[in-house]
């Protein structure tokens, strides 16, 4: 059956001997993306440092993600994330009931209600960080950013900050995830003395933040994610076991570093190239501030920076591609993904689509 989507092969992006489109990746994987998609259609290959995946794209992906959840596995993209701490599993790479149950177990900390409901602890932690730093010196935008984003989901999370640790927590996370999530180094990488260094830090940062809260834990009943990890490990360390409690206890602290400091470092990037609508943004800021620390409703009214954020997510996705394994076999575009094959999904392409009226 020559004409059988099984026997298909989808089209080749453009790229080098050996490393591939590695160079197109690593300057705009956005763009490189987007482009393939446009001119090869919903389904490419592509190859970087002698591997070979599998691309799906458009919009019609992202819907089937939503539909079809059973088909997409995330298991095999982040498990050796975790077992490089020492553990088995962690909350992306479950699904079902496990998932449920693990979101229950951290709802507390990383849920709306609870940025919402700190709101002036948040701005005070901002200010502070703010007045620490020294006038007229250069700061990176992007390492600003997750300082203060790593103080704020630490506190809120774990009731502390980073503090001498933060700079081993970020070389420990982004090291993993560019060998095992973005494979833009090598897995050799690992075996440095300068990310041993880190990950050591890390797991010792997390101990003794997990230990210190189960000796000082209050004696009333509250939903506490320390508390919470605490309790699951001891009595199902099945579902939850020690090293990947202690890897949760860290997560406060590298779970904005990519995502939600990176946006902010966009938005600032994208406000300083458009002083009108910066302009705007700082009224409404001046407006929702002139009565002292705003509360949740008065950031509602922030329709300017409110239409940025939503912007600059279009523009710098979060996470603008994601590897999955199919958990059966699948059709998309014309072609077979079989079951157990790795592929990518650029799920963010269609947001630069052209708007047809």
């Amino acid at each position: 059956m020559p004409n059988s989507p099984f026997s298909k092969t989808p089209p080749l992006a453009p790229g080098l001997p050996f490393v591939g489109s590695i160079l197109a990746l690593s300057n705009d994987a956005q763009d490189f993306f987007y482009t393939q998609y446009r001119e090869l259609g919903p389904v490419f290959r592509v190859k970087a440092l002698g591997n070979e995946f599998k691309v799906l794209a458009g919009p019609e992906i992202n819907m089937m993600m939503g539909t079809q959840s059973d088909a997409f596995s995330a298991w095999d993209t982040w498990e050796p994330v975790v077992r490089d701490f020492g553990g088995q599993k962690t909350i992306t790479m479950l699904d079902g009931p496990e998932h449920a149950r693990m979101r229950r177990l951290m709802r507390k900390s990383f849920s709306r209600e609870a940025l919402v409901s700190n709101v002036p602890q948040v701005v005070g932690l901002i200010t502070e960080f703010i007045r620490q730093q020294e006038l007229g010196k250069h700061i990176p935008a992007s390492r600003f950013m997750q300082h203060i984003t790593a103080n704020i989901l630490g506190v809120l999370s774990n009731e502390r900050v980073p503090s001498e640790y933060f700079d081993d927590i970020v070389t420990w996370w982004t090291t993993l995830l560019e060998v095992h999530i973005s494979h833009l180094k090598p897995a050799s990488v690992l075996q440095t003395p300068k990310y041993q260094h880190a990950r050591q830090r890390a797991k010792e940062f997390a101990s003794l933040v997990f230990e210190e809260r189960k000796q000082n834990r209050p004696a009333e009943d509250e939903d506490n994610l320390l508390d919470n990890l605490a309790d699951a490990s001891s009595q199902d360390p099945d579902f939850l076991s020690h090293e990947e409690a202690l890897f949760l206890t860290l997560a406060g602290y590298f779970a904005g570093l990519d995502t939600v400091a990176n946006v902010s470092s966009f938005m600032l990037y994208e406000l300083l190239q458009h002083p009108d609508i910066l302009a705007d943004a700082r009224a409404e800021a001046d407006r929702v501030f002139a009565d002292g620390v705003p509360t949740a409703e008065s950031f509602r009214t922030m329709h300017t920076l409110h239409v940025v954020a939503q912007e600059t997510l279009r523009l710098y996705p979060i996470a603008g591609v994601l590897l999955r394994k199919a958990a059966r076999d699948l059709e998309y575009g014309g072609y077979v993904i079989k079951k157990d094959e790795h592929f990518m999904i650029a799920n963010a392409a269609p947001h630069f689509l052209s708007i047809v009226a």
